[in-house]
């Protein structure tokens, strides 16, 4: 039978040391947020300590200690240990460190280290921290560096055991450690015989070229698209509260009550109207992806309850009306790019909070990236923060800091502390704070719910801040560039936001077998032979500066793969492109090849043994293949280039023929044909027919443009042995001394 820890008695209890009872709060001498319910703070005897109301960011998530998971025979001195971490009020000092009362955000992120701690003692049998020998402990340090948690694990649980050390002084002498310091005082590095580097932010940086272009679309949200996404949600927003949920509650805008005959005469104009502007009716799509009539939206139009069992619902039914895919909004998309319409139509009803979504996202993006602010302190800041300072044309924003906020004493300061001096911001961050500060009436600029209406809603959180966490950001911001390159790839666009380590997510996630890799490189002079048949052809590529960036970075991304054994080839006279065609024609039947690209050249290649791999798309939909492209394109792979000699191809500056869009060339295509053949199709009629017919030479010199050499004097030839693992992306930094 397992022994438990006994209970402590009073008269155990060292002077100047509160000891807890069953109902004592947990956070008694914490500061907590203004408007806590005392009445529902965790108590001693719970087995989870709620530990969310004395942490005042807005932006950390709930956070809780939960003892059920410290075995049964060291619980109860766990929870006395803990309860002291959180309420002693003189700091402690742990070995070579200065005494400072641990903030709560510490006591959470210590428990899973102490608790390590804890379980390995109990799987010995210990049932008493006072228990614990010199040797034990010694035991333990062995046991990490048998286990090998990684280098930041075995830190924190040696520190741990430290932090337990320095409180011995606080628990009953039943519950200590041993008197002298554990491992003789030594440090983490000499015992480990590693050293970690505490002075390094260890979230990952995002690569140059994806935090340019991530920027790049924000501010184009932000300052371009910004207006229609705006109006859109304030109609949304309008329309929805009238909803009829929304009716009942006081103060809210009633039904129309409306006289005999006039909700028909008011459906009917409506329907004509739909038929002037070529609109289907507003419709949602069921589980299978049909489109059905939105009634709750003709009733938030018309003003009434439900009229889908009334004969003005037959009305509509009857309409021969289409039915959309949704509810189409009355705010105009007026934002253009490059000189074409930022979205193929309206916003609609249930699209709206989308992006509205999306601009406070982007919005996120300015601020994070043009401010020097922590993200933290990011979501944490409130309306009004943002001061101009005209004698000194300055833009300052205004806000509290946590990370480094003291007081007297050294302890953290909970509620964190404004800034002495605010951060300089330019004015496109200053425009991105007034965007938001449009788009919703919250106090805090980056709200967990956008809609006003989820205030009313009285919905509880386990968690006390409203702001948005740095986990629903990150998820935010995959969102934002899974939207950006779905629309690149709609319009056939060379800006999409590329992933951070594209070639390791690919090998990660959509690869069952560790693959044979080459990289393949432009040449030089790659660009040339097309150039001198059309001097327009990628003439819209940037130049200078912003060309170079990436150029001077190739000897050391061609070095790195050199040390990793990594083919790569690369042909002064030759693209990329024509070298992967070259390559991909070399493969014997029977093997699969894997084009790793966001270009959308590439599917000309594709065949069903021949996929693109595009980790700028969504999981899931990376893999394309022949089905893909023709559901999505309207022509299979092997038209691509006809399709190309139409519509042209704006990544490359391949004009096409003018006035032809990528619906038109699909619907003459549709069946593979080739150009050629569209002469004697029956297909060219009608203006539309008369400009292909007029311009056939140009289209054909188009698509031939588009074509790729498979003839390029490549001197590799894949073999089907498996390229090595790649290493972690610091073991590379290191390999080529680039720290």
């Amino acid at each position: 039978m397992t022994a438990l820890a006994p209970e402590i008695l009073p008269a155990q209890v060292p002077d100047g040391t509160e000891w807890p009872g069953p109902d004592t709060v947990v956070l008694l001498r914490r500061a907590l947020r203004p408007g806590t319910d005392a009445a529902g703070l965790s108590r001693f005897s719970d087995d989870r300590w709620a530990l969310d109301s004395a942490v005042f960011e807005d932006h950390v998530k709930a956070r809780s200690l939960n003892f059920a998971l410290v075995p049964r025979c060291l619980r109860l001195e766990a929870k006395h240990y803990l309860w002291q971490l959180l309420n002693h009020e003189e700091p402690r000092a742990m070995p070579r460190a200065a005494a400072a009362r641990p903030a709560v955000s510490t006591v959470l992120a210590s428990f899973p280290h102490f608790k390590a701690f804890a379980t390995w003692l109990a799987g010995l049998g210990v049932t008493s921290f006072g228990q614990v020998t010199l040797e034990l402990l010694d035991d333990y340090l062995g046991a990490i560096a048998d286990e090998g948690p990684g280098l930041e694990e075995s830190y924190r649980r040696l520190a741990e055991v430290r932090r337990l050390w320095a409180y011995r002084a606080v628990l009953p002498p039943g519950m200590r450690l041993p008197a002298p310091p554990p491992w003789g005082g030594e440090d983490s590095r000499d015992l480990l015989g590693r050293i970690r580097n505490d002075t390094d932010n260890r979230t990952p940086r995002i690569g140059e070229r994806t935090m340019q272009l991530l920027l790049l679309w924000a501010i184009r949200f932000t300052e371009d698209f910004a207006d229609d996404i705006l109006a859109a949600h304030a109609e949304y927003l309008d329309l929805h509260e009238k909803n009829p949920e929304n009716r009942r509650r006081p103060g809210a805008r009633q039904a129309v009550a409306h006289r005999p005959g006039e909700l028909a005469a008011k459906v009917s104009a409506y329907l004509q109207d739909l038929r002037d502007r070529g609109e289907p009716l507003p419709g949602k799509r069921d589980e299978t992806g049909t489109c059905l009539i939105d009634w709750r939206h003709l009733s938030r139009i018309m003003g009434c309850n439900s009229m889908e069992r009334t004969r003005t619902g037959r009305m509509i039914r009857e309409s021969g009306l289409p039915v959309g895919g949704d509810a189409l909004l009355d705010a105009p998309v007026t934002a253009r790019i490059d000189g074409h319409s930022w979205l193929p139509g309206r916003i609609g009803y249930h699209q709206a909070p989308q992006f509205a979504r999306l601009l406070s996202t982007a919005c996120f993006t300015v601020i994070a990236y043009l401010s020097g602010a922590r993200a933290g302190e990011i979501l944490n800041v409130r309306r009004g923060c943002i001061d101009r300072d005209d004698d000194n044309d300055l833009w300052l924003m205004r806000g509290l800091f946590y990370k480094g906020a003291k007081d007297k004493d050294g302890s953290k300061l909970p509620e964190g502390e404004t800034r002495r001096d605010p951060w300089v911001v330019t004015e496109t961050v200053a425009r991105a704070i007034s965007v938001l500060e449009r788009l919703h009436p919250h106090q805090l600029l980056f709200p967990v719910r956008i809609e006003p209406y989820h205030l009313l809603s009285g919905r509880t959180s386990k968690r006390s801040g409203s702001a948005r966490t740095d986990g629903s950001i990150t998820e935010d911001l995959a969102a934002f560039t899974a939207w950006v390159n779905d629309n690149c790839d709609r319009l056939g666009r060379a800006d999409a936001i590329p992933d951070d380590e594209l070639l390791r997510v690919a090998i990660r996630d959509e690869i069952p077998a560790h693959p044979e890799i080459t990289v393949v490189f432009d040449g030089e002079l790659g660009s040339a032979a097309r150039r001198a048949t059309d001097p327009g052809y990628k003439a819209h590529r940037p130049g200078g500066e912003a060309a170079l960036a990436p150029i001077r970075a190739l000897p050391d991304v061609k070095r790195g793969l050199d040390a990793l054994k990594i083919s790569w080839t690369e042909i002064e006279d030759a693209e990329a492109d024509d070298v992967i065609a070259t390559l991909v024609s070399r493969v014997p039947d029977g093997r699969d090849i894997l084009i790793m690209s966001g270009d959308r050249d590439m599917y000309r290649l594709v065949t069903d043994r021949v996929l693109v791999l595009n980790t700028a798309m969504r999981p899931g939909q990376r893999l394309i293949g022949p089905k893909q492209i023709e559901a999505r394109y309207g022509v299979p792979p092997s038209a691509w280039c006809c399709r190309a000699g139409l519509a042209g191809d704006p990544s490359d500056g391949i004009k096409g023929i003018p006035g032809i869009g990528p619906a038109t060339a699909a619907r003459l295509l549709h069946g593979g044909l080739r150009l050629e053949d569209l002469p004697a199709s029956g297909r060219l009629t009608g203006r539309t027919g008369q400009r292909v017919l007029d311009n056939m030479a140009a289209a054909i010199r188009c698509r031939d443009l588009s074509r790729m050499r498979t003839d390029v004097p490549v001197a590799h030839a894949p073999d089907g042995q498996p390229s090595p693992s790649l290493p972690a992306p610091a073991d590379v930094i290191t390999l080529l001394d680039l720290w």
